[in-house]
């Protein structure tokens, strides 16, 4: 059993119901940082993402709520009230799908058969980039409804690249009744480095189980070094995701930290859309 510790330090204490500056890092219980822990409030909208050293800021006021999540961890919500007092905060390993069918128990070396699933790299103008936290992911179907393992991923970003962004890949899987994102696919950080465009990652090691009904796969914005002075792009991170110029079915399903999924009915830039992000996976199989 995993837990996870917030050790809170408060700077800037004022008098009540003005806002403070909560700065603290994010451990485990052997007291390893934990990166990329993603904080979001539950009463308003906004929130921040943990850094690769598990170190977070945020400003909260009276009557905020944060919600702290990480893949592989259930999640935990905690009040303004509380935050000034507890220090600690102690998080439970959730059990994964993954887990319940586990692919280490399944001979993979029968999978010998390959299929590409997902969206076509096709050459497009449309460019797409956001705030870390925001997550991006595309329905892959399994239309041979067989089990596999994900043996690869390409993610169509543009080559308009100023440093090498980080990105946390994010599978999820499908809601029988809603069709969208449900229970994460994965127990651990998976964090990638998009060093080139188009890049073709290699995932094999992972053994990532893919559901005979498919999955939502896809990534979520980490850093947040290249800050663009622009009042239309103000606090935008690379990478710079490419999407399709035209569709036949919305495939594509964004969410904001801990927010709602929606699908992408128009187009983030043009709003001419509806568009994809343009991500496909290899998956092997018997």
């Amino acid at each position: 059993m995993r837990y996870l510790i917030i050790l809170a330090i408060f700077t800037s204490l004022k008098t009540a119901g003005q806002p403070i500056i909560l700065r603290g890092y994010i451990k485990n219980l052997k007291g390893d940082n934990l990166p990329f822990t993603s904080i979001s409030f539950t009463n308003k909208f906004g929130g921040t993402v943990a850094d690769e050293n598990g170190a977070f800021e945020i400003v909260i006021s009276q009557g905020d709520t944060l919600k702290f999540s990480n893949i592989g961890y259930r999640d935990t919500t905690i009040s303004f009230t509380e935050l000034k007092y507890i220090s600690t905060i102690k998080l439970q390993q959730k059990v994964s799908i993954l887990e319940t069918v586990s692919v280490t128990n399944i001979d993979v070396t029968k999978f010998n058969k390959e299929k590409k699933v997902g969206i076509e790299s096709k050459k497009t103008k449309n460019l797409f980039k956001s705030k870390p936290g925001f997550c991006v992911v595309v329905k892959m179907d399994n239309e041979l409804h067989t089990i596999g393992i994900i043996k690869d991923i390409r993610i169509a970003v543009s080559k308009k690249q100023f440093n090498k962004p980080q990105i946390r890949l994010r599978i999820f899987s499908i809601n029988k009744i809603t069709g969208l994102p449900e229970d994460d696919l994965l127990v651990n950080n998976i964090v990638l480095t998009i060093n080139k465009p188009h890049p073709l990652v290699n995932l094999e090691q992972y053994k990532i189980f893919f559901p005979t009904d498919g999955c939502f796969v896809g990534f979520e914005w980490l850093n947040d070094a290249e800050k663009v002075k622009s009042k239309y792009t103000e606090g935008l991170v690379e990478p710079i995701l490419e999407l399709t110029e035209e569709i036949k079915e919305i495939k594509t399903y964004a969410r904001y930290l801990s927010n709602s999924w929606s699908a992408w009915k128009f187009s983030p830039i043009s709003q001419k859309g509806p568009q994809n992000a343009i991500i496909q996976i290899t998956f092997k199989h018997k």
